[in-house]
């Protein structure tokens, strides 16, 4: 076996590498390239950390001063965000009203379901006495269709709430009479016309928004707008109760009489 002459590796010096590596100018190594960048930026720059980053409550408050409009668009930026949003839609909807909306929110109020009433006054708020005292309320505008009374609290209050509900403008479809500053077409009472039947089938009633603000009403003692409680819904719903009982009352008088008048008659000769 030959000797390795060390001496002779000494003179040469320690070997450097200077083998540069080959630039690859593949096509489809740079499409590779360039999704793995996106990918690693979208990762970097993801809803969930800043979501996971704020507190609940601060990410509530931020969402909290969008608009509507604003939160729409939030919402389809992202899943993260469309889920959060989503999960939380009940409170940001009452939230946003209170701080942007509270004047609609308090004349504009949801009729009561008759689920959520006592069952005993069913049959007392159903009665054809009271649907047929009522009709003049239920029947504002000719296009308002009148609530379900098997589903729908039919007292007074959730009556006029009901029809300015339906009196809500979809501002959408008159959006370019608006920016026109052309009025809103208007119908003459028993007059049926084919675009508003089209427009109540597919969006219910059309009226100004702007200009109708119901349940409320200028106090010039106070100087500012008074609205009504949402406790009068609890006392229509016990004036119903009265109103039942003195009927009853009323029906029994009524029979007693006819008995006495009927004894009084077998009396006689």
């Amino acid at each position: 076996m030959p000797k390795i002459d060390s001496k002779e590796d000494e003179e040469l010096g320690v070997l450097e590498d200077k083998t540069e590596a080959l630039t690859l100018h593949s096509k489809r190594l740079e499409r590779i390239r360039k999704k793995q960048t996106r990918k690693a930026m979208k990762v970097k720059e993801s809803p969930h950390s800043f979501l996971s980053l704020l507190p609940y409550e601060l990410v509530m408050e931020i969402l909290i001063l969008l608009k509507p409009s604003d939160l729409f668009r939030l919402q389809r930026t992202s899943k993260p965000f469309h889920d959060f949003i989503i999960h939380e839609e009940a409170r940001l909807a009452l939230a946003v009203l209170e701080w942007r909306y509270s004047c609609l929110q308090r004349c504009f109020r949801l009729p009561v379901l008759l689920a959520n009433i006592d069952p005993a006054v069913h049959r007392l708020l159903q009665t054809p006495e009271r649907q047929e005292i009522l009709t003049i309320h239920k029947k504002p505008y000719q296009h308002i269709k009148p609530p379900e009374p098997t589903e729908v609290c039919t007292c007074l209050t959730c009556t006029l709430r009901w029809s300015a509900l339906a009196v809500i403008v979809d501002f959408a479809h008159w959006q370019e009479h608006l920016d026109k500053g052309e009025p809103i077409p208007m119908i003459p009472r028993g007059k049926f016309p084919e675009w508003n039947q089209a427009i109540i089938t597919a969006h219910a009633d059309i009226y100004l928004l702007e200009t109708f603000m119901p349940n409320r009403s200028w106090s010039q003692d106070f100087s500012r707008w008074l609205y009504v409680p949402a406790e009068q819904h609890d006392r229509d719903i016990e004036f119903v109760v009265l109103w039942a009982e003195r009927r009853r009352r009323a029906e029994q008088q009524a029979k007693g009489k006819t008995r006495e008048q009927a004894s009084t008659l077998q009396i006689q000769p």
